[in-house]
């Protein structure tokens, strides 16, 4: 097979790939970790892509495959020793290998083409080659020297590609041409495949190094640790989660007397250590692993190797994982047996079953302890208690010689009154129970008993225990110790008299106060508070506060906060506002300030906060807002919103957006025939049916007194004429006061940034417009007719009376000599003359007798009313004057303006003597009903006065035919 140096140089481009795919993953495993691992990945890829431009010579420009090629390959050396400078902490010659790589391209470029020299290329080439590559054989070996450690394999490695390095130089400088090194089985050929070979085994030398160091790492934490364990003062130890038992301090060995092959294992060390509390140790060091943040600090019995208890105080914590991913863990004692000797001389003397009476008085003495026994085993009526001097001392009782106290003067001392019967009650329950064998021991806390001499109250703290029982269960000897708690009672009781009185206090206030234990668990609570939580004092005490008070949704959040003032330098919060969850579920908004409080050292304990209800006010703040923004009467949005709002909606993600400008036809006409509350129904129902047919991305706002607007985004005209015309067909079906609500809608929409939103808005609006002059007449002229139909629903007389002066009204006319246009128009007017008293309550209309000056008044309105509702309609105009004139007097006397003679109109005039003269001959409630003749005299006799005294002349000349039926 043909094998060429451009074969050679491909084989070596993988090679040194393969190398750099390897330094991949441990880079990506050891980065963080180790430092100029990158280094050692740019060695095998500049190599690797040096290869393989040097193996297309033939197809791409020589300054890239033989100037740049050959400087990848020095640069990739220096990248070498960088790395490895790093891994020894040497100082990197940034300034050497700056000069090193001018010399080297400046020599390649110049050998190359201007003066082309193959063999002192290659000479310069392969110096700097040998050079760098003997620099870090020289690291390697000086820091085997210093550190006294093996001489790495990437230093034999190294050295093998020097020596290759040397046989290829040699091969090259023999060659007789440059072109031989290309020539079939050319020995150059395999020179540069050896070349490759050595130089990508530097990647099993990178990884012996990489190995070596993680190893030293181990070794040095391990005897750090070690070193530590072994000189803690404290006993210490560190275990795995497996259960084996890594080290243990010196002293731990010293006070136990176990060594590491005595409890090599965790489990080994709770048997023989903890006895009875074994399984309760075990779970403490299971949580250790399974809660790896939990911290354990526990007080325990140990036993030593030679039986002796010692008491420590335990610390254990998880502190990380091993090199072989094992879970491990610390704890570490502080032994506080001494400062515990009392106690533990009478845990010592009971458990190796010594009598009480044996005990070392002085020892019992310094513990103020109060000690006592009775030996039942002579089973008579009458038993002895043997007690310490320090006991009968403290009772002022005296005993018989022996020392023997009688036990009805330890019964009799107990304090009997009513109040504290149950006491004395419990006291003979335990006992029967320690009898019954139903119990072995019990205490009692602060028992009351009367001093034997003086008479005082003693308070004592019983703990009483059966040393011995008979086979059946009877009790043999009955033991126990006593502490004098007299001093300390009294304290407790003056603390809760300060406490009572101090909660007192605080209960006055107007404001929550909490007090809050470092778990957040509540340790005072004042009476507002309870009032605002509705919980009970005692409820709420010792519950947890984030828990049960605060909402779900902020919960972590505000726990965050309350443990970071405990274990972080994080600024406190003094005031800050949060709701708070009742016991019944209500959530309530409280302002807040807190403060801490601290213990005894000085170390913060807790802390204690304040607080207001503020619920109410963030409700009137958010009304206001509301108020600002919304409609009081229709609760849509307002002008002022929809300005503002106009802007935000007014941006090329809503195009095509519409406008549609709405306005209630006939809301005038509404408001002055049934008054505003009418008015106020129909914009509301408008409203509604506005709103609820848009949808919730159109914005809907009242503008004007009966003006609607809606703003459509990503809208076009024919989707926003659906939605008008739902609202259209919605509006049909209501009716207020038997008038149908109308809605007069112009429509416009913008479809780009060039159109002004203003003259969009402008559009619709005269749009609307047009529509409302094409919509309005004929909704007004039916308006009229439904309020005159439900006038005469109201009150049939009305209709009566008005067709009856319409038809005088009209022969009046006629006889006066007016053209039919006239008379058609006093006639219609004669018709519509009370149409004004739609708004005139019927009590008034129909009350029986004379009216009140306010009624009066009242019923005096409905000329004015009517002329308003008539006046609303173009076609009504010229009417609507005629009913506003027809109560006015010949004299001015008359209302509403006052008016008289000729400025009253003739039309006007005519309907007066016709709506006289149907008052006087028809029934009415408030007066007698008169004869024609008799009224015709009235008018005559008020002529000049009241009336117009040539029509009433007409009205006689013509009499006959006016009233004639």
């Amino acid at each position: 097979m043909n094998f060429t140096a451009q074969d050679a140089l491909l084989v070596n481009s993988l090679l040194f790939m393969t190398g750099f795919i390897a330094m991949l993953f441990i880079i990506f495993r050891y980065n963080k970790r180790l430092s100029g691992l990158n280094n050692f990945g740019y060695y095998f890829f500049l190599n690797s892509v040096s290869a393989l431009l040097m193996c297309y010579r033939d197809t791409i420009p020589h300054f890239i495959s033989i100037v740049i090629a050959n400087y990848l390959v020095i640069l990739a050396v220096m990248f070498m020793i960088t790395g490895v400078s790093h891994f020894y902490n040497k100082k990197v010659l940034y300034k050497q290998f700056l000069f090193i790589s001018i010399v080297t391209i400046t020599s390649l470029y110049y050998f190359t083409f201007i003066d082309f020299d193959f063999g002192i290329r290659m000479i310069i080439f392969g110096m700097v080659n040998f050079l760098l590559h003997t620099y870090l054989l020289r690291m390697l070996y000086i820091n085997h020297k210093e550190k006294n450690e093996r001489f790495e394999l990437l230093g034999v490695i190294t050295s093998m590609f020097i020596l290759t390095g040397i046989l290829r130089i040699v091969l090259l400088v023999i060659s007789p041409t440059t072109e031989t090194m290309f020539e079939i089985d050319n020995l150059s050929s395999l020179s540069v495949v050896l070349l490759g070979i050595t130089g990508s085994l530097i990647v099993i030398g990178v990884l012996s190094l990489i190995s070596n160091r993680l190893i030293r790492e181990v070794e040095e934490a391990n005897s750090i640790i070690s070193n530590y364990i072994n000189n803690s003062p404290v006993p210490s130890m560190v275990h795995a989660e497996d259960g084996e038992m890594l080290y243990l301090s010196e002293v731990f060995t010293e006070i136990t007397g176990y060594t590491i092959e005595d409890i090599s294992t965790i489990d080994k060390w709770i048997n023989v250590a903890y006895k009875e509390k074994r399984e309760t140790v075990r779970k403490i060091i299971d949580d250790l692993y399974e809660f790896k943040d939990k911290k354990n600090n526990n007080i325990i019995n140990v036993y030593t190797k030679d039986g002796k208890i010692r008491l420590w105080s335990f610390h254990s914590t998880y502190i990380g994982k091993l090199p072989d991913e094992r879970n491990c863990a610390m704890s570490i004692a502080v032994d506080i047996t001494e400062s515990k000797e009392k106690e533990l001389e009478v845990l010592s003397l009971q458990e190796t079953n010594k009598k009480l009476v044996e005990a070392n008085n002085e020892a019992v003495d310094l513990a103020k302890l109060l000690v006592w026994r009775m030996n039942v085993e002579d089973k008579t009526d009458e038993h002895h208690i043997f007690i310490n001097d320090k006991y009968k001392e403290v009772m002022g009782w005296k005993t018989t010689e022996s020392g023997m106290l009688n036990e009805k003067l330890f019964v009799d001392s107990i304090y009997k009154d009513e109040e504290d019967q149950q006491s004395y009650n419990n006291f003979f329950v335990l006992d029967g129970k320690i009898y019954n064998n139903e119990i072995d021991e019990y205490i009692l806390y602060d028992f009351k008993h009367i001093h034997a001499i003086s008479g005082n109250p003693i308070y004592l703290e019983h703990h009483t225990k059966v040393e011995e029982r008979y086979p059946d269960g009877s009790v043999r000897i009955i033991g126990g110790y006593v502490i004098d708690v007299t001093e300390s009672k009294k304290i407790k009781d003056a603390l809760q008299f300060e406490r009572e009185k101090a909660q007192k206090y605080l209960d006055i206030i107007g404001t929550i106060l909490i007090a809050l234990d470092k778990e957040g668990n509540i340790t005072l609570i004042n009476k507002k508070g309870c009032e605002i939580l509705e919980v009970e004092e005692n409820e709420a005490l010792g519950k947890n506060w984030f828990d049960n008070f605060i909402p779900t949704e902020i919960n972590q959040e505000i726990k965050k906060v309350f443990k970071d003032v405990f274990t972080s330098d994080s600024e406190f919060p003094i005031h800050y506002e949060n709701k708070v969850v009742t016991s019944s579920g209500k959530k309530i908004a409280i302002s807040w300030y807190n403060s801490k409080y601290l213990d005894m050292e000085g170390n913060i304990a807790g802390i204690i906060i304040s607080g207001e209800d503020i619920t109410e006010k963030l409700e009137y703040e958010e009304n206001l807002i509301q108020m600002g923004y919304h409609d009081a009467l229709t609760g849509l949005y307002n002008r002022r919103y929809y300005e503002e709002k106009l802007i935000e909606l007014d941006i090329e993600d809503n195009y095509p957006i519409t406008i549609a400008m709405g306005d209630i036809n006939g809301l005038k006409l509404i408001n002055d025939a049934f008054g505003h509350d009418a008015g106020d129904d129909l914009l509301v129902s408008a409203a509604n049916i506005v709103s609820e047919t848009c949808r919730e991305t159109d914005l809907v706002a009242r503008i004007g007194g009966d003006e609607f607007i809606i703003v459509m985004p990503r809208t076009s005209e024919e989707e926003a004429e659906k939605i008008i015309g739902l609202i259209h067909k919605k509006s049909s079906l209501i009716n207020i006061e038997s008038i149908q609500l109308s809605t007069s809608f112009g429509i416009k929409t913008k479809v780009d940034s060039s159109e002004d939103i203003q003259e969009v808005y402008r559009s619709a609006e005269d749009l609307m417009y047009r529509e409302k002059l094409l919509e309005i007449p004929s909704m007004r002229s039916g308006a009229i007719e439904t309020i005159l139909n439900t006038l005469y629903e109201k009150d049939k007389n009305s209709e009566i009376h008005s067709r009856t002066v319409s038809l005088l009204s009209e022969k009046i006319a006629k006889a006066y000599g007016m053209n039919r246009q006239d008379v058609a128009e006093v006639k219609t007017a004669g018709l519509l003359h009370d149409i004004g008293k739609i708004v005139i309550s019927l009590a008034i209309i129909n009350k029986e007798g004379k009216l009140s000056a306010s009624e009066y008044t009242t019923m005096k309105t409905h000329s004015e009313i009517g002329f308003r509702i008539l006046n609303s309609t173009s076609d009504m105009r010229s009417i609507s004057n005629i009913v506003l004139c027809h109560h006015e007097r010949w004299d001015g006397g008359g209302y509403p303006r006052g008016i008289s003679n000729n400025d009253i109109p003739l039309k006007s005039r005519i309907i007066a003597i016709a709506d006289a003269y149907d008052a006087m001959t028809s029934e009415r409630t408030y007066r007698d009903i008169i004869s024609n003749e008799e009224a015709l005299k009235e008018i005559l006799a008020n002529a000049g006065t009241q009336f117009d005294p040539h029509l009433a002349k007409v009205f006689e000349k013509h009499f006959k035919d006016i009233t004639m039926e």
